[in-house]
């Protein structure tokens, strides 16, 4: 069992900190350890409590939030992961988290669909590294998948929509199988149209596929979530 993604919140604003912290405490996945007004606060935090994720803002008032993660990139903590949340738009910031490697960066003001969002994505893409010995190409795909996500409507082929596939997506729970036929059913789709999507979700690594040969019949293939 993966223990719960503990969790750090920089955020000067207090009641948004505390909007924050609740909102992601509501999830079953994630234990929030701190709230930190500054960064002198997030410091201390990060070396008593070490939380695995950061919901960082930039600006605070004792510097920024960019300038803490270059930091934090070259220091014992390489691998604390940053969810940057803030109003900076400008390019060198925007582009400097993701150089230095913010899993995602959303902006103010927060819209609590887009933060369910990106955590469900980390979520995913933390029990990936955290469960994973020996990586096969499906499980980088899946890995480094979840990171594209929020980029995914710029990147899915002109017949897949993102809106589509995530309804196609939530339909699988744990290791229960489905069909094509019962995919297309469920959402709503041609069967064909669901074979698509689901293949391309294969292709991604959130999908494996298996044949079952049966005894009577066609092969039927069959999909589940990647574990």
């Amino acid at each position: 069992m993966i223990d719960k993604i503990k969790t750090l919140v920089v955020e000067d604003k207090i009641e948004l900190a505390e909007m924050i912290a609740a909102y992601i405490g509501q999830n079953p996945a994630y234990e929030v350890v701190g709230i930190a007004s500054s960064l002198a606060d997030a410091r201390f935090i990060l070396n008593t409590l070490k939380p695995k994720l950061i919901i960082l803002d930039n600006y605070l008032p004792d510097g920024t939030g960019i300038n803490w993660l270059r930091k934090l990139r070259t220091s014992t903590e390489p691998d604390i992961d940053v969810i940057m949340l803030t109003a900076a738009t400008d390019p060198q910031t925007v582009t400097s988290g993701v150089r230095l490697g913010a899993f995602d960066y959303l902006i103010k003001p927060l819209a609590l669909t887009s933060l369910n969002d990106v955590l469900q994505r980390f979520k995913d893409y933390y029990r990936t590294i955290s469960s994973t010995t020996e990586f096969k190409q499906s499980e980088i795909n899946r890995a480094y998948g979840v990171r594209r996500d929020s980029r995914i409507v710029d990147e899915l082929p002109k017949n897949i929509d993102v809106i589509t596939l995530r309804r196609v997506m939530d339909i699988f729970v744990d290791d229960q199988l489905q069909t094509s036929s019962a995919i297309g059913l469920l959402v709503g789709i041609s069967k064909t149209t669901a074979r698509r999507y689901l293949e391309y979700a294969v292709t991604m690594g959130f999908l494996e596929a298996s044949i079952n040969y049966g005894s009577v019949g066609r092969p039927t293939r069959h999909y589940k979530k990647n574990a």
